[in-house]
């Protein structure tokens, strides 16, 4: 049990003169393993906040997780209070253990969820899965440029022939539908601006 005291000690000795000068903060996010072949440094992980109801009841943010995981992620992540393992959160949500696997397979493949795998003293190995809002708010930030060109490159405009000269309103695909093709002022027939 002493050699492993030394040999670790020498080790952080190695690494402290061969690393830059960290800050105590910093340096308590970062822990040492070191292996026979190399030393590796781990980020330790910060506990995730729960998810707020408030959070999850966001269209925006439901609409995301769909997208990402089909409708099934909704219940999944409804019952993802705290971090916990895939037979849990299928328990919770009354769910298979396959499709719960599924889901957050597919999240965490998005970068959405994380999990941390431990291993049993029978050899088998247990995940446990947690979500941060973080995450959730960076990939919408990071589809929004997407939806805009989706919206710009596939829309179609209209105007209508006498207004259009005045005011230059164009209206969208959508908008003239709901307007019957119409204009909402004049109700003359909408052409379409090419």
């Amino acid at each position: 049990m002493a050699k492993k005291t030394r040999a670790v000690s020498k080790a952080s000795k190695k690494v402290s003169k061969t690393s830059p000068k960290v800050s105590k903060a910093a340096s308590k996010k970062v822990s040492v393993k070191i292996t026979k072949k190399a030393r590796v440094l781990i980020p330790k992980l910060d506990k995730p906040k729960p998810l707020s109801k408030k959070f999850l009841g966001s269209s925006v943010v439901q609409d995301l997780l769909v997208e990402l995981a089909g409708e099934k992620a909704l219940k999944v992540i409804g019952e993802l209070t705290e971090p916990m393992t895939d037979d849990a959160l299928a328990e919770s949500s009354k769910m298979k253990v396959s499709e719960v696997r599924a889901v957050m397979n597919k999240l965490h493949s998005a970068r959405v969820a994380t999990y941390l795998r431990t291993r049993s003293d029978d050899g088998w190995y247990t995940y446990t899965w947690s979500v941060q809002e973080d995450r959730i708010k960076e990939a919408i930030e990071a589809r929004k440029p997407q939806d805009e060109e989706k919206k710009a490159g596939s829309s179609e405009y209209y105007s209508c022939p006498n207004c259009a000269p005045t005011t230059k309103k164009k209206l969208s695909f959508d908008t003239a539908v709901e307007t019957g093709f119409r204009c909402p002022e004049c109700s003359e027939m909408l052409e379409f601006v090419e």
